[in-house]
């Protein structure tokens, strides 16, 4: 018997079981893509994680905090093209596009009202030096840390959030965007004289 012509009516379970299909479909494209903005969870292949520890004087801690931060697609293939280099994970630490300058941001990023992937509206003054160079070590675990401790002085340090940017940045301006790998908001941080910050930035890659 022929059904050509004839229009296929299809049930509600059967309606049902094709909208789980086209949901899996759409879910399997996602995940194997990356993220201009969200976090480390928006691909299997990293994860980062932002640590920071002030401490007064008198070595106190006066606060702590450690977030899951964001990142760009820009970071996500530089730390991909380390990877695949002949030297594998242990190139990371030694790649000229490494992401390990750390600077702290006091204002909302510029035509933003947050601290993501734009240029900082104001950089955090009173601090010995930011932008600065963080040290990077590789773990061995196809993990890298990038760690700065900044100090405050000639008074008040104001801070609102952090970024990770390219290498050879200058003390004093702001890494371009395209220059930002890596991101978090934290909220007010306030720095007195002497007081210190240690950031320290960990990527896994898995």
């Amino acid at each position: 018997m022929s059904i050509a012509g004839k229009p296929i009516k299809l049930g509600i379970p059967a309606l049902i079981i094709l909208a789980l299909a086209a949901g899996l479909v759409f879910w399997a494209w996602g995940a194997g893509g990356t993220s201009g903005g969200g976090g480390f969870g928006d691909t299997v292949m990293f994860r980062g994680t932002v640590e920071y520890t002030v401490l007064g004087p008198d070595g106190k801690i006066k606060q702590h905090g450690i977030e899951h931060n964001g990142t760009k697609a820009v970071f996500i293939t530089a730390v991909r093209d380390a990877m695949g280099s002949a030297g594998g994970p242990a190139a990371i630490t030694g790649d000229a596009n490494l992401f390990d300058e750390i600077e702290l941001c006091a204002a909302e990023t510029v035509g933003g009202t947050t601290i993501d992937g734009d240029i900082c509206g104001t950089l955090s003054a009173n601090l010995d030096a930011n932008p600065a160079d963080g040290a990077n070590v590789d773990s061995g675990t196809n993990a890298y840390t990038v760690t700065k401790i900044f100090t405050a002085s000639g008074g008040a340090s104001l801070i609102e959030g952090f970024h990770l940017c390219t290498t050879a940045q200058v003390t004093g301006i702001a890494c371009e965007t395209i220059e930002i790998g890596a991101f978090q908001e934290t909220g007010a941080i306030n720095l007195s004289t002497d007081d210190t910050i240690e950031i320290v930035w960990t990527i896994t890659i898995s």
